[in-house]
């Protein structure tokens, strides 16, 4: 009676937010105080999870050295670029102009009442001191078109040591919504000019996705899935920001977390167990400017002009792949550029490409 007491609460605290857990954990430990090592580990590892959940693109807590993103914000700006920025915010009138760089709106707020309330135009030093070194770095490389740094301890789960990454020759991305599947395989190849990624596959496959799908339908549905994703080294998935599913979307995201984690489940029992790693949607979106405020938009076109412009020089793609997503309508090129941007994340969070 009392494990299943027990059991009943740990269900319990795995699900329910942190001041629900508090009180039960509080409730457990004393009607159960024999178990005293049990209730310790459960409080060890709330408390991980709570810390994680809070460092949302934070740099590590065991690092004493500033990194990139931690460095002074103005010390890469030319004057050039300082005018640009000093323009913008002097001549904004509203907080919403500001809300489509990378801001947060209390901080964007701020910055027009204090301007209109000074009634001076700002120095660089100001805007700095108000929407803070880190906030203010990812606002400017906004304004300028530059990519927003992004750490690969923050981006990244787990981390991936240097070690593995030496090892790691082959990468398959996947982008999971609703009833279809788009993925990406590339190939790392160290020639005498450096590294070359070839894009061996950008393919996608649908599936029958109803609601409320029985569990054993949905599973016989991922293992045909996964019979046509090829093996590689590592898999990645993309990382969505966590929300509060509205009771009309409840059975869907319950439903699709079930078959990512079924086809994950399926991918990871092959005989060359693949090294699984999510990557966080908000890396990719700053790492390729695809964010407008607050929203993350299609980078479909950006990934049109790397492959038919080849801006970038280490990017090899067969003829026939070319061919096939150049020739894909337009849902099916957004999930395959989808599935083209999270790999090539990988490859530049790693600082293997630029």
């Amino acid at each position: 009676m009392m494990f299943n007491n027990l059991v009943t609460r740990f269900s319990l605290m795995s699900s329910c937010p942190r001041c629900c857990y508090l009180s039960l954990s509080t409730f457990t430990a004393k009607k159960t105080s024999r178990r005293p090592t049990l209730i310790k580990l459960m409080r060890v590892n709330a408390s991980r999870g709570d810390a994680n959940r809070h460092r949302y693109f934070s740099t590590s807590h065991h690092t004493s050295a500033r990194s990139p993103t931690e460095s002074s914000s103005s010390e890469s700006l030319t004057s050039d670029e300082v005018a640009k920025v000093l323009k913008i915010v002097n001549e904004v009138q509203r907080s919403e102009d500001l809300l489509k760089y990378f801001i947060p709106k209390k901080k964007a707020d701020e910055l027009v009442r204090r301007k209109s309330g000074g009634g001076e135009t700002m120095s660089l030093e100001e805007v700095i001191s108000v929407v803070g070194p880190k906030s203010s770095n990812k606002f400017f490389c906004s304004i300028l078109d530059k990519p927003i740094p992004v750490a690969a301890n923050s981006a990244m789960f787990p981390i991936v040591t240097s070690e593995e990454v030496s090892k790691i020759s082959n990468v398959l991305s996947l982008i999971i919504v609703g009833d279809r599947i788009s993925w990406s395989v590339m190939q790392r190849e160290v020639g005498k000019s450096g590294i070359c990624l070839g894009v061996q596959s950008l393919s996608q496959i649908n599936y029958p996705f109803k609601p409320r799908m029985h569990f054993l339908t949905l599973l016989k549905e991922m293992e045909t899935v996964a019979s046509h994703i090829p093996e590689t080294e590592l898999c990645i998935v993309e990382e969505y920001p966590a929300t509060v599913p509205t009771p009309y979307m409840f059975n869907f995201q319950l439903q699709m977390a079930q078959a990512k984690s079924m086809l994950l489940g399926i991918l990871n029992s092959r005989e060359k167990r693949p090294m699984m790693l999510s990557i966080k949607t908000v890396a990719v979106a700053r790492l390729f400017n695809t964010y407008v405020g607050s929203e993350k938009v299609s980078g479909q076109h950006l990934v049109d002009d790397m492959l038919l412009t080849k801006q970038l020089p280490y990017i090899d793609i067969h003829d026939s792949v070319l061919y096939a997503y150049t020739n894909a309508d337009s849902k099916v090129k957004e999930g395959l550029s989808q599935a083209f941007l999270l790999n090539l994340t990988y490859w530049k969070v790693t600082k293997q490409v630029k």
